[in-house]
């Protein structure tokens, strides 16, 4: 009994195989017999099965043995139609093959392993040897050299010139190299040079510094994250660089600073005792650090 069932596993699978083989076919192709040196050829290997792009699966890499040949390229698509007998899956494998040589470049047998979809049945398709003649390169034409065709009398002057034409050059590089390199300032180094000026100018008086501070506040926003400020109070101007990417608490020191010079500029109240320099050395740190 159980060498009759073994008998029926192997009847069973020996069909399967062949019922296998006959549903996946395979062609090749190359696109010229002959070609020159400098040119190319492709070589096409087309698989085809009916039933959808899942029923087959390729796990090894299809790579041809050449001679006198190499892959330049290769590429490589699928696809399904539908047919009056069910859906037929087309898949291609295309090389283009330039020469290393000349003569007959040969294309070896190749083997194409698969494996079928969902009973995992192995399979092998093989293609046949195939030939392209390749012509030889074409010589390479060496240009002679002008001085050793050049008489005398003509190349003397034409180092000359040649000499006349670098010195030229150089006066003209060396010019160039003296030209001022303009130096593009950020926002932040442009607030910091106007803060020392401001600071300088102002001395103690809070309110002359409060009134350029407020200046300088509003370029560095407008310049920095394109905020615009035109027309707008200094409550608006805090309310869009809540906005901007700075962390909460840079939004906050940044608004307050605003909303104070704003508001101190006009204030009648004396300042208390060094409280320009105390705010210049609070703002200097804080655009230091951004």
């Amino acid at each position: 009994m159980l060498r009759s069932f073994r008998r029926l596993l192997t009847f069973i699978f020996i069909v399967a195989m062949v019922s296998s083989a006959a549903a996946i076919d395979l062609s090749q192709s190359l696109d010229k017999a002959s070609i020159a040196y400098e040119e190319e050829a492709v070589l096409t290997i087309t698989v085809r099965w009916s039933g959808s792009q899942s029923a087959y699966l390729f796990d090894r890499p299809v790579q041809p043995e050449l001679e006198k040949l190499k892959v330049q390229k290769f590429s490589t698509s699928v696809s399904s139609q539908a047919t009056d007998i069910g859906e037929v899956t087309t898949k291609t494998f295309s090389f283009t093959l330039i020469p290393v040589g000349s003569g007959t470049g040969r294309i070896q047998p190749m083997t194409i392993h698969y494996v079928s979809w969902p009973d995992s049945l192995p399979g092998d398709l093989a293609t046949t040897e195939m030939s392209v003649n390749i012509a030889a390169a074409r010589p390479v034409q060496k240009s002679s050299g002008i001085s050793s065709r050049l008489k005398p009398a003509i190349w003397i002057p034409l180092a000359a010139l040649l000499a006349g034409g670098a010195g030229v050059g150089t006066m003209l590089y060396l010019k160039r190299r003296r030209k001022p390199v303009v130096e593009v300032k950020s926002p932040g180094k442009i607030f910091l040079e106007g803060l020392s000026a401001l600071a300088t100018d102002a001395g103690s008086d809070l309110k002359r510094f409060q009134t350029g501070l407020y200046k300088l506040l509003v370029s560095f926003i407008h310049d920095q994250y394109g905020l615009e400020v035109a027309g707008k109070s200094a409550d608006e101007i805090a309310q869009a660089v809540v906005g901007t990417s700075l962390s909460e608490s840079q939004k906050a020191k940044l608004s307050g600073w605003l909303i104070r010079a704003d508001r101190e500029k006009f204030s009648p109240l004396p300042p208390a005792p060094g409280e320009t320099i105390r705010l210049e050395t609070e703002l200097r740190q804080f655009f230091e650090a951004m």
